[in-house]
């Protein structure tokens, strides 16, 4: 099943979420820097999940701060309001390959039980440096 195909699967439409989605660089937060200046990206047309909470699905504009920093410029934007919950893309993906032949309301029930993105870089392994 083709990623296009199983993003169409996968979302929904509801008329009480949010409208616009105000997200930042899961690593540079406030600091982060966008091409146009802002440090925040809108998010005019938000994606969404089946399920109840839906998540929101997370966009990957350019961070200019995180070259800087020695990270991809490709960082994930989470939703500034920790209480909107997100999912990556490429959990979405993956779901969707794993689960897309199944009913939209078994699905849903499914992505419930997937964890939500934490908002929080993931560390990857061998790279997680622990203090004593």
């Amino acid at each position: 099943m083709k990623a296009g195909k199983t993003w169409s699967n996968l979302r929904t439409v509801k008329e009480s979420f949010h409208w616009t989605v105000t997200c930042w660089c899961i690593h540079c937060k406030e600091n982060a820097k966008l091409r146009d200046g802002r440090t925040t990206y809108v998010d005019m047309s938000p994606r969404w999940v089946l399920g109840t909470p839906s998540n929101y699905v997370e966009r990957r504009p350019k961070c200019l701060t995180c070259p800087v920093n020695g990270r991809s410029s490709a960082s994930r934007f989470v939703p500034v309001d920790a209480s909107i919950p997100s999912i990556y893309m490429k959990r979405v993906s993956t779901f969707g390959l794993r689960w897309g032949t199944l009913k939209d309301n078994v699905k849903a029930e499914l992505l419930w039980c997937e964890p939500e993105s934490k908002g929080n870089p993931r560390h990857r392994e061998g790279k997680l440096q622990l203090s004593r």
